[in-house]
């Protein structure tokens, strides 16, 4: 996908390296929700552990349906956001709401199947359509000729930090699976999702250190809302 070039005023700003930072470790934080909710733990835990036998059909359920739900939201709230200039507002918005339904996994329990799907759609919801405001404030930390390289640092940055945090939870459930955390399994592998919850949340600095540069704007006449600038 093609990146469209910053505004003339964005391109005019000058990102500090503190900013930059901040935007980097958005994705050092986010990266554990990817790692640990859809890769390696709460998939496998829902499919074999809170649903069972219909798990492989109900987790690709859940997530179609928050897939669908970002699709269709994200064109028009990108939209809004761009032309009211109020991208971190969304950002922070869908990252709490990720956050918070994340570290309420805790509570899928075996049989729990409601709770289970429900809450990981409003997480995987809150988490991708926080990708589309995040991304949105691109632009407005690097110039055109700097973007390749600027994603390219917050794309490994977020690599190490799905990484490190699955290095912090696996090592408890392999412990618990050897009987030297006495706790029963579920609980353990529930934890690790409030410890992945904690993770993410403390790695969003780019609500304190990183301005919005972009100013409200005022709508073209006769274009459609959903003319957002994250289309091609």
């Amino acid at each position: 996908m093609a990146t469209k070039a910053a505004p003339a005023e964005i391109v005019g700003s000058i990102a500090t390296r503190k900013e930059r930072w901040a935007w980097y470790l958005y994705d050092f934080g986010n990266s554990a929700y990817a790692a640990v909710v859809l890769l390696a733990v709460y998939s496998a835990y829902f499919q074999g552990g809170v649903t069972g036998a219909e798990g492989s059909r109900l987790w690709g359920l859940a997530v179609g349906i928050a897939m669908l739900v970002v699709a269709l939201t994200s064109p028009f709230l990108g939209a809004i956001a761009d032309y009211s200039g109020s991208k971190k507002r969304f950002l922070l918005f869908y990252t709490i709401m990720s956050v918070v339904f994340t570290a309420g996994l805790f509570f899928a329990t075996p049989g729990q199947v409601a709770i289970g799907m429900g809450f990981f759609i409003l997480a995987e919801i809150g988490y991708r359509s926080a990708q589309v405001f995040y991304n949105g404030l691109l632009p407005e930390i690097a110039t055109p000729e700097e973007i390749g390289r600027v994603s390219g640092n917050g794309w490994a940055i977020g690599t190490a930090g799905g990484v490190i945090c699955l290095v912090l939870v696996l090592p408890l459930i392999v412990l618990q699976g050897q009987g030297i955390i006495p706790l029963e399994e579920n609980l353990v592998i529930r934890l690790t999702l409030v410890i992945t919850a904690v993770f993410f949340a403390l790695y969003i600095p780019i609500f304190l250190w990183l301005p919005e540069r972009a100013q409200p704007k005022t709508l073209p006449k006769g274009k459609p809302t959903s003319a957002s600038p994250y289309n091609n």
